[in-house]
């Protein structure tokens, strides 16, 4: 046991002495003389400034048990050391308060003697529990008893004790009437109300079964408990049955404790309910007291609202009305717009389909203008060739008037043959060049024809050119050029003319249209060719 523990159970009793009024308080001056005596026979420093601050307050009443404790946990439990003390002088202290209120002894002598007393009293401190105040129990009482001859019940005073169940006559137990030996194989069952009697139960041992009857259910209980504890107590050898049944009390002690401590918080709880209950009552009042105002508010806004709505819709009546006359006549401008952008959208496509008309009649007109450059080309070409000839020949015909008259012969023959072979090149030049003639007429009238094309897209170009403007882009000029992207820059003989001036520095861009015509020359240069080939024929022999 813990020494503070031990000291404050006598300590208790002498605070309990001193308490004559059983109020749970005691006087300061009692109080300081006990602290005062408590100081000494500990045999601990006394510092009388503490007593005296800790007992200073404006009340002038006694101090209770609860008021005690702080101090003498701090001043004088705490500083008590083991050995520092005799404990027989603290114990005769504390019983010497405690036997002027508890013991009281009948006669001269009385059952025991005062030192005998003392010495129960140390021996009880010693063996209770530590709960206040404290108490002594003993496993006894009276409880009914069924006989084993005759079968009849017999009221009995029961003693429990640690290896066997007495019972007597009464409580006085001058008379024993028997005793139940109880062993390891011993047991205790719980029986159904018979024969008038109830809160049965039995205790089986070896030799017999005795069936008794208690008080009420709490009390068999307990008596049950009590002597299954003894049995158990001896099954596991133990010295003593009291320590097993304290610390069975102190077990039910402590739940007992939990339950009220539980029951405690359940009540806290339930006045915590209430008070949040009556609070939200209360918050519940200036709810509906504020929902009336709000509801009576309400009802002011609400007709006026109504006001305004009536006065809203009316409005909204007319402009609705009116949106729909202006929804009529803007139907009939976008119809109008339709139609117009119809038009429109068909003048485009035609513009389109010639603009990629007149795309095509251009590619074919480069096309052939490229062909007629390539003959006018190819004929140069030739006519290059035949002026290389006829140098030749002159040159032939020059050597041959230079010759000697001995070589003439001989050579005569070679200039022959020369001018036989020029002649049969310039035979087929001339027929090439009769080709070329051809192709190059050709190749003009395809391109007479590719420009009568071009004219042709360029006409229908010009007459889709006329401008389609919704509103007042109607009232333009006609003379300007209008598209689908806008306004053109030129009216239609400028753009005419502008356009066969493109069109003629693209057909030929690097060269310029010569005056009057090649085949003058042509035939001029193919008529010296011919007489001089003539003359050289002449020449042969």
């Amino acid at each position: 046991m813990d020494l503070k523990d031990e000291l404050l159970k006598s300590i208790w009793y002498a605070f309990t002495a001193l308490d004559l009024e059983q109020s749970g308080k005691v006087s300061k001056s009692q109080l300081k003389v006990l602290s005062y005596n408590l100081y000494t026979v500990l045999n601990i420093p006394h510092d009388p400034k503490i007593l005296e601050d800790h007992f200073r307050d404006d009340n002038n009443g006694p101090v209770s048990s609860h008021g005690y404790m702080p101090y003498l946990n701090k001043y004088i439990l705490d500083k008590v050391q083991e050995g520092h003390f005799v404990k027989e002088n603290f114990h005769e202290l504390c019983w010497t308060l405690t036997a002027k209120k508890n013991y009281k002894p009948s006669g001269s002598q009385g059952l025991i003697s005062e030192t005998s007393a003392f010495k129960l009293w140390c021996l009880f401190n010693f063996l209770s529990e530590d709960k206040y105040p404290l108490v002594m129990v003993c496993e006894e009482g009276y409880m009914w008893k069924k006989g084993n001859v005759r079968r009849n019940w017999n009221e009995r005073w029961f003693v429990l004790k640690p290896s066997k169940f007495d019972y007597y006559l009464n409580e006085d137990l001058k008379e024993k009437k028997g005793e139940i030996h109880l062993d390891m194989d011993s047991t205790v069952e719980m029986l159904p109300d018979k024969e008038g009697k109830r809160c049965l139960f039995c205790v089986k041992t070896v030799n017999r079964t005795y069936e008794l009857s208690a008080s009420d259910m709490k009390r068999r209980q307990e008596w049950m408990d009590s002597i299954m504890a003894a049995i158990w107590t001896l099954a596991e050898n133990k010295s003593s049955m009291h320590k097993v049944q304290k610390e069975r009390r102190r077990e039910q002690r402590r739940q007992a404790a939990a339950r009220l401590l539980e029951k405690k918080a359940q009540e806290d709880a339930l006045a915590e309910l209430q008070a949040e209950r009556e609070a939200q009552l209360a918050q519940l009042e200036q709810l509906r007291q504020a929902q009336e105002e709000a509801e009576h508010l309400w009802r002011t806004k609400e007709l006026h609202w109504m006001t305004q709505h009536e006065e809203l819709q009316q409005k909204l009546r007319m402009e609705l009305q009116k949106a729909r006359t202006d929804k009529l006549q803007m139907q009939l401008v976008m119809e109008q717009k339709e139609q117009e952008a119809g038009a429109q959208r068909h003048r485009i496509r035609e513009l389109e389909t010639m603009q990629q008309g007149l795309e095509r009649a251009l590619r074919a007109e480069i096309e052939a203008h490229t062909n007629e450059q390539t003959v006018r080309s190819a004929q140069a070409r030739l006519l290059q060739e035949e002026e290389e000839k006829l140098k030749e020949l002159m040159m032939l015909r020059r050597e041959q008037q230079d010759l000697s008259r001995q070589e003439e012969r001989q050579q005569q023959q070679q200039l022959t043959n020369k001018a036989q072979a020029l002649q049969q090149a310039m035979e087929r030049l001339r027929e090439s060049r009769q080709r070329n003639k051809q192709d190059l007429a050709m190749a003009e009238q395809t391109r007479r024809r590719a420009s009568q094309h071009v004219k042709h897209w360029s006409v229908q170009l010009n007459r889709l050119m006329q401008p389609i403007v919704p509103g007042a882009a109607q009232n333009q000029p006609k003379s300007d050029i209008q598209s689908h992207r806008g306004g053109g820059a030129f009216i239609p003989k400028e753009f005419a003319v502008r356009r066969t001036e493109q069109h003629k520095m693209v057909l030929n861009p690097d060269c310029e249209e010569r005056p009057g015509s090649d085949s003058e020359d042509y035939e001029n240069m193919a008529e010296y060719i011919k007489n001089v080939s003539l003359t050289g024929a002449n020449v042969i022999p």
